[in-house]
C-alpha cells in the first residue's frame, strides 16, 4: 500500500478503556493557541476526519490532555510528526513522479 497506514476496525463490541479522574486532577496539555480558543477550551471536532474529528456524527469536542508535563509534550510531537509526515507525503504525491 506504498506505506499507507491503515488502522484496522474496532471489534465488536467494541469496550473502550476509561478512566474517572478526581475533583482538581490536574492535566497538562500543549497546544496552538487559535484566535477564540484557550488552554481549556476544546476543539471542535468538526470537519474532515482528522486526529481532532473522528468521530463524524454527531460532532464530539476534543482535548488532548496528559497527567504527566513530559506526556502532553511528547503527545504533541508525536501528533506533529505525524502531521508533518502527512503533509509531505501529501505534497510529494501532488508533485507528481520525479525524473
Amino acid at each position: 500500500m506504498d506505506g499507507a497506514v491503515v488502522t484496522p476496525v474496532p471489534p465488536q463490541p467494541f469496550t473502550p478503556q476509561t478512566a474517572t479522574l478526581g475533583v482538581g486532577a490536574q492535566l497538562y496539555r500543549v497546544f496552538s493557541a487559535a484566535k477564540g480558543r484557550t488552554a481549556t477550551t476544546f476543539n471542535p471536532g468538526a470537519g474532515a476526519p482528522t486526529r481532532f474529528a473522528f468521530f463524524g456524527t454527531p460532532v464530539v469536542p476534543i482535548m488532548y490532555a496528559a497527567a504527566a508535563e513530559d506526556a502532553a509534550v511528547a503527545a504533541r510531537s508525536e501528533a506533529d510528526e505525524a502531521t508533518a509526515e502527512a503533509l509531505a507525503s501529501a505534497q510529494a504525491a501532488a508533485a507528481g513522479p520525479r525524473d
